[in-house]
């Protein structure tokens, strides 16, 4: 899944900065909550496959979930260990800009399942 900062679906542009999340790393962080006292679930119950909305108090949640796992050890087990740390990273810079951006009142994060590039299903994230 990809992640695109936008104030509608209309309006994202494919070609613009995204951060792609795989399927993978949130298996990986799934089969982790509970070896963590952190919670991590915002992040991994996230639908890349439906229409959802997630709240601005939500991403807030992602953002800190983001932090964990990156001051943390988690993916050092991860399979790709780098390209991991890296998914997160991103998605920690992306929220930030989402979050500041104006909407008529509301900035919005959309999520584009990038497994079927043409007829991709988008989740709207308003913040």
């Amino acid at each position: 899944m990809n992640f695109y900062i936008g104030n509608s679906i209309d309006e994202i542009d494919e070609q613009d900065v995204n951060v792609e999340f795989s399927d993978e790393l949130l298996g990986f962080i799934y089969e982790m909550n509970e070896r963590v006292p952190f919670e991590l679930s915002k992040l991994y119950t996230i639908n890349p496959y439906a229409d959802v909305e997630v709240s601005k108090e939500d991403l807030s949640q992602i953002a800190e979930i983001c932090k964990y796992i990156l001051d943390s050890t988690l993916l050092q087990d991860y399979g790709e260990p780098d390209e991991g740390k890296q998914m997160v990273q991103d998605l920690l810079e992306l929220i930030p800009k989402a979050m500041s951006r104006p909407r008529d009142g509301e900035p919005s994060l959309t999520l584009v399942n990038g497994d079927e590039p043409t007829l991709m299903k988008r989740l709207y994230n308003f913040i």
